[in-house]
Protein backbone atom coordinates (compact mmCIF):
# COMPACT_ATOMS: atom_id res chain seq x y z
CA UNK A 1 0.00 0.00 0.00
CA UNK A 2 2.81 2.53 0.88
CA UNK A 3 4.74 1.83 -2.42
CA UNK A 4 1.71 2.33 -4.28
CA UNK A 5 0.84 5.47 -2.36
CA UNK A 6 4.11 6.80 -3.24
CA UNK A 7 3.92 6.02 -7.08
CA UNK A 8 0.72 8.35 -7.08
CA UNK A 9 2.84 10.81 -5.34
CA UNK A 10 5.61 10.84 -7.92
CA UNK A 11 2.87 10.83 -10.72
CA UNK A 12 1.12 13.58 -9.22
CA UNK A 13 4.50 15.85 -8.93
CA UNK A 14 5.84 15.20 -12.07
CA UNK A 15 2.33 15.80 -13.71
CA UNK A 16 1.96 19.39 -12.19
CA UNK A 17 5.59 20.27 -12.60
CA UNK A 18 5.42 19.06 -16.40
CA UNK A 19 2.75 21.40 -16.24
CA UNK A 20 4.72 24.58 -14.61
CA UNK A 21 2.95 24.23 -11.66
CA UNK A 22 4.11 24.46 -8.13
CA UNK A 23 2.86 21.79 -5.59
CA UNK A 24 2.96 22.38 -2.43
CA UNK A 25 3.08 19.24 0.48
CA UNK A 26 3.34 18.23 4.04
CA UNK A 27 7.01 17.57 3.28
CA UNK A 28 7.78 20.83 1.32
CA UNK A 29 7.03 22.42 -2.11
CA UNK A 30 8.63 21.10 -5.39
CA UNK A 31 8.91 23.77 -8.13
CA UNK A 32 9.78 23.27 -11.58
CA UNK A 33 12.73 24.97 -13.00
CA UNK A 34 14.34 25.62 -15.68
CA UNK A 35 18.39 26.83 -17.20
CA UNK A 36 18.83 28.44 -20.37
CA UNK A 37 21.21 30.50 -22.50
CA UNK A 38 20.82 34.29 -22.31
CA UNK A 39 19.52 36.11 -25.42
CA UNK A 40 19.25 39.70 -26.18
CA UNK A 41 15.78 39.65 -27.44
CA UNK A 42 11.97 38.06 -26.82
CA UNK A 43 12.78 36.73 -30.99
CA UNK A 44 15.61 34.16 -29.75
CA UNK A 45 13.65 32.90 -27.19
CA UNK A 46 12.35 29.06 -28.66
CA UNK A 47 12.75 25.48 -27.19
CA UNK A 48 16.69 25.54 -28.62
CA UNK A 49 18.15 27.57 -25.73
CA UNK A 50 16.74 25.23 -22.97
CA UNK A 51 19.41 23.47 -21.14
CA UNK A 52 17.55 21.82 -18.32
CA UNK A 53 14.89 21.13 -16.74
CA UNK A 54 14.28 19.92 -13.24
CA UNK A 55 12.05 20.20 -9.96
CA UNK A 56 13.60 22.18 -7.42
CA UNK A 57 12.33 20.68 -3.79
CA UNK A 58 12.14 23.31 -0.65
CA UNK A 59 11.59 21.17 2.44
CA UNK A 60 9.03 22.43 5.06
CA UNK A 61 10.22 23.74 8.75
CA UNK A 62 8.91 20.67 9.86
CA UNK A 63 11.00 18.16 7.48
CA UNK A 64 14.40 20.62 8.24
CA UNK A 65 13.70 19.94 11.58
CA UNK A 66 13.32 16.36 11.85
CA UNK A 67 16.42 15.95 9.70
CA UNK A 68 18.25 18.26 11.98
CA UNK A 69 18.12 15.69 14.39
CA UNK A 70 18.45 12.85 12.55
CA UNK A 71 20.95 9.38 13.05
CA UNK A 72 23.80 9.02 10.82
CA UNK A 73 25.88 5.84 10.74
CA UNK A 74 27.77 4.05 8.36
CA UNK A 75 26.31 1.32 6.65
CA UNK A 76 28.61 -1.14 4.02
CA UNK A 77 25.36 -1.12 1.54
CA UNK A 78 27.62 -3.81 -0.89
CA UNK A 79 26.27 -6.67 2.14
CA UNK A 80 22.42 -5.22 2.00
CA UNK A 81 20.22 -7.39 0.06
CA UNK A 82 17.26 -4.80 -1.67
CA UNK A 83 13.57 -6.81 -3.02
Amino acid sequence: DVNNCLKQFLFFIQRHCAEGRAVQTQIGKFIPAIRSKAVRTTDEVDNSIIKRITCRFYPSARFKNNMKSAKVEFKDLSKVKYH
